[in-house]
């Protein structure tokens, strides 16, 4: 009887199971990835621009230092403070002498003629670029020159624009060399930049730890410093020029005016916010629950289905049908599956048994007809060669005995159909063998030298195609035999008969003879055409005849079918 319980049925288990696997799986993967991913993207990313705030400090500081100085020596300049260029000067050079850091400081007019510096001399800077920047743009401009005006040595160069009320009137310039500047003596703790660099809105370098000359291969290779200079204080990971994949930390440093930038080695893009990575998380929540999965289908399904196909296969190859104890499948499914099978297997073996005895007797009856058929035509052929022998003509005599072929042709294929094991199936090759044998035994040719050619391979056919191709055979054959001629070059009468099937089941017949140089008479109107043609159409194939060397050949062509019943008529 098929188990009622409710906690029996196989939907009701498994859904339990993967529940169980599932509900933990969803809500801590999804929850614990997202949290660490959000986690670990920002503590990297402050990390990253805390510590490159931290390396370029002493940087950020001088750069304002000198700005606001800057602007308070502008103040004093506008003021009145200094009224003469000696004065202005002077109070340049207190000012130089009173920081450790700023190696020169000065007053530059839209012209470019300074008077007023700690140098204490006269500059022209009209052709410097940076002269003709500071006309075009009033803000504040921080650049890099490798070769200070004034110190002849690399200096940072801090400018300042001033005004007199709403009038531009000149920049205060400060320079820091860049011997006295030192990025990254503040960063501490295991993570350590490679370097940290320093650049102005337009993309130029301002200071370098290593150096402004050894930056380039470090720099990112598809973001150029003038697009990172727009940039919120961000990290990214990017492939710098010498090929390497870096870090990258941004952070302004100056509003509007500098940018510091430190670079890390990629493993600074690894850090973690716990002992243990949280792309584990999700992975082994994956893991618990494909176990689960795995474990209840294993036990519930497929080791069922498992012993289930091995009965099924036990029973196909050697129709035993193996018992199996309640215990070994424990849904109600199974079990309900499992009997049907033993129920199909039973009616199986009983119908298989019901059918063998009746194709057995169907097969000895269609054995008795096909036995009594090719009797009744032999009996035909018996008695029409005793009314041969009474023909008082030869064209009479020869008549009978072509019909006489036709009887035995049919005769020699009911034998066949009476001789193969399988019922319905004839090998064409060997039938057309014994047809061209024995047709040549009782040709009137049969005296004379007539060699035949025989390239037959096993062709199976249906009866519906048998039976016509074999009558057109014994037809073509005859015609050939009637024909035959001694050969031009050999002086042999000779015919070769071939059967073939190519890959796409086409089935291709070929009769040749040998023709005198009168050529070979044409047939059609003869009843042996006529019943080619008739033959042919029964098969649906293609006739072609031809002279060609010598030999008359005829070709028929037609496709291989498998057997299709007649449909039933309703009375």
């Amino acid at each position: 009887m098929p188990d009622r319980g409710w906690h029996r049925k196989l939907g009701v288990q498994v859904a339990a199971l993967l529940a169980i696997a599932v509900i933990p799986v969803g809500l801590i993967a999804v929850y614990q990835t997202a949290r660490n991913a959000r986690a670990f993207e920002e503590q990297r990313n402050d990390t990253l621009v805390a510590l490159t705030r931290q390396a370029a400090l002493r940087e950020e500081t001088a750069i304002q230092r000198a700005s606001g100085a800057a602007e308070a020596l502008g103040s004093m300049l506008v003021s009145g403070a200094s009224e003469t260029s000696e004065t202005c000067s002077e109070l340049m050079r207190i000012y130089v002498d009173s920081q450790s850091q700023a190696s020169f400081a000065g007053f530059i007019p839209p012209d470019g003629m300074v008077t007023c510096s700690s140098a204490g001399r006269d500059l022209d800077l009209h052709d410097r670029n940076f002269v003709a920047e500071m006309n075009r743009d009033h803000s504040t401009m921080i650049w890099a020159n490798p070769n200070g005006e004034v110190s002849r040595t690399s200096v940072l160069i801090v400018s300042e624009p001033i005004f007199a009320e709403t009038e531009w009137i000149g920049n205060v310039i400060i320079s820091i060399p860049h011997s006295r500047l030192r990025i990254n003596e503040q960063v501490t703790g295991s993570l350590v930049p490679i370097e940290v660099i320093t650049f102005n809105p337009d993309g130029a370098p301002l200071t370098a730890e290593r150096g402004l000359d050894e930056l380039g291969p470090l720099l990112p290779r598809d973001r150029p410093l003038v697009e990172l200079a727009t940039l919120p204080a961000q990290s990214f990971e990017a492939t710098a020029l010498n090929g390497e994949t870096l870090v990258y930390a941004i952070t302004p440093i100056v509003d509007r005016a500098a940018v510091a930038m430190s670079i890390w080695p990629e493993e600074a893009g690894e850090v973690q916010t716990s002992a243990v990575p949280t792309t584990l998380f999700p992975f082994l929540m994956w893991a618990i629950s494909i176990a689960v999965a795995v474990f209840a289908l294993d036990r519930l399904v497929m080791r069922p289905m498992r012993q289930l196909h091995g009965r099924m296969d036990e029973f196909a190859r050697h129709r035993r049908l193996r018992a199996v104890s309640a215990g070994e499948i424990r849904s109600a499914e199974m079990r309900q599956l499992s009997m049907g099978f033993e129920d199909m297997a039973d009616a199986i073996i009983h119908d298989e048994a019901e059918l063998e005895n009746s194709l057995h007797e169907k097969s000895v009856l269609l054995k008795e007809v096909h036995h009594r058929v090719k009797n009744n035509l032999q009996m035909i052929s018996s008695i029409m060669n005793m009314q041969i022998r009474r023909a008082q003509t030869e064209e009479a005599q020869t008549i009978l005995r072509r019909l006489q072929d036709r009887v035995l042709g049919l005769a020699a294929i009911h034998r066949n159909l009476q001789d193969v094991e399988a019922q319905g199936r004839i090998n064409v090759g060997k039938l057309l063998d014994e047809l061209a044998v024995h047709t040549l035994a009782s040709s009137t040719h049969a005296s004379e030298k007539v060699s035949i050619t025989r390239d037959l391979d096993s062709v199976v056919l249906y009866p519906d195609q048998a039976m016509p191709l074999s009558l057109l055979f014994s037809e073509a054959l005859g015609n050939a035999l009637k024909y035959v001629a001694p050969d031009p070059e050999t002086g042999r009468r000779e015919i070769a008969v071939s059967l073939s099937r190519d890959e796409s089941d086409k089935v291709t017949l070929e009769v040749s003879n040998s023709v005198s140089d009168l050529g070979q008479a044409d047939g059609d109107t003869g009843l042996g055409s006529q019943l080619i043609r008739a033959f042919l159409h029964q098969l649906g194939g293609q006739l072609t005849v031809g002279e060609d060397g010598g030999r008359y050949t005829l070709r028929v062509e037609f496709q291989r079918e498998d057997f299709e019943p007649q449909p039933q008529k309703d009375y």
